[in-house]
């Protein structure tokens, strides 16, 4: 126990230096040095941090927070995999989600549609209910959409680019308390710290370092979920991609990656596949309905082999077009209802 307990100590007193120094550890450990001599070199080290690493300690138990450092057995083995892995993660929550071997992220935009928002829930809930957690990084849009559909149906885990106290926007503290709980809740950064806009991009590599493989759902050319898409792909993870209206703002990224090579994806399978997991038997579109939300099953239930068109779907369900366009849009990917010339909606 003590050498764990010195191990840490090191990392977090390491974690608090400069660049250089941290490297040259990370080196050493990379290339198997042993721990008891890592803890005897670097105790020098310790002992010029110890009052930050001591409050640090302090003001993580007063938070109930447990503090991994990367000598721990619990610490996730794909993130060990990439160039610069974190010294310390400062977790909330269920930390044996680090154990999970199939995790799959979802990321895209702050400013997304509802439409998008509608496919990062979807597909949240169905990566989940085939026993795989969802990684994203809990801001608005669709990482808070990922996380809310996981949270529905199985495990998710959160990085942040904060100390792991910090909730921002504030608007989102439901969600946090709700990670808190049922989730995992991960930050390399010790309570307290501020978010900054170096902070946000560095989380990146940790969602994707943790992941299988990262599906981009809405992005603008420029933005944090291509940042996430480059980590994956310089660390050999899988990059997929829900394609998107040409000439749309937030479809450039997600265009733009399946352009470079980026698996597109249309449903859950076309996932799964990539990894050889098993595939749980498909569900019937019976099974699809019940899952509808009130909406949804309207729209679904007035259609049938007889063409409808969407001027008539939406004055029939008192919807805008706008939201029965979503809406149907949505049951297409799902295989449920099918486009015909004029507009016109039929059951697939």
């Amino acid at each position: 126990m003590r050498n764990i307990l010195d191990s840490t100590r090191i990392a977090l007193a390491v974690s608090q230096c400069k660049p250089n120094i941290q490297n040259q550890f990370l080196e050493e450990y990379q290339n198997e040095m042993d721990v008891s001599v890592m803890i005897k070199k670097y105790t020098k080290i310790l002992n010029q941090n110890e009052q930050a690493v001591e409050k640090i300690i302090e003001d993580s138990q007063a938070l109930s927070v447990t503090i991994i450092s990367i000598f721990d057995d619990i610490y996730p083995a794909l993130l060990k995999e990439i160039n610069d892995p974190p010294l310390i993660l400062y977790t909330i929550g269920r930390i044996e989600l680090f154990k999970k071997t199939s995790i799959v992220a979802i990321v895209g935009t702050r400013e997304s549609t509802t439409y998008g928002n509608l496919i990062a829930i979807q597909f949240a809930k169905e990566l989940c209910s085939y026993g795989i957690v969802v990684i994203s990084g809990l801001a608005d849009g669709i990482d808070v959409a990922a996380h809310k559909g996981a949270l529905e149906a199985g495990d998710t885990i959160a990085v942040l680019g904060s100390g792991i106290d910090i909730i921002y926007p504030s608007i989102n503290k439901p969600i946090y308390s709700k990670m808190y709980k049922h989730g995992l809740v991960v930050s390399e950064y010790p309570p307290g710290y501020p978010a900054s806009k170096y902070t946000f991009p560095k989380r990146n590599r940790i969602i994707a370092g943790i992941s299988r493989g990262v599906l981009i759902v809405e992005s603008k050319e420029r933005g944090g979920s291509l940042i996430t898409a480059e980590y994956a792909l310089s660390n050999n993870r899988e990059v997929f991609a829900v394609p998107g209206k040409i000439g749309d703002e937030n479809s450039i990224g997600p265009n733009m990656l399946i352009q470079k090579g980026a698996k597109l994806v249309l449903n859950v399978q076309d996932i799964i596949e990539e990894f050889n997991w098993m595939i749980p038997e498909k569900q019937t579109k019976s099974e699809i309905k019940f899952k509808m939300d009130k909406n949804e099953e309207s729209i679904y239930g007035m259609l049938s082999l007889e063409a409808m068109y969407i001027d008539d779907i939406s004055s029939k369900s008192g919807l805008s077009i706008t939201k029965t366009m979503t809406i149907l849009s949505f049951l297409e990917m799902q295989n449920l209802v099918k486009q015909v010339p004029g507009k016109r909606y039929v059951r697939s």
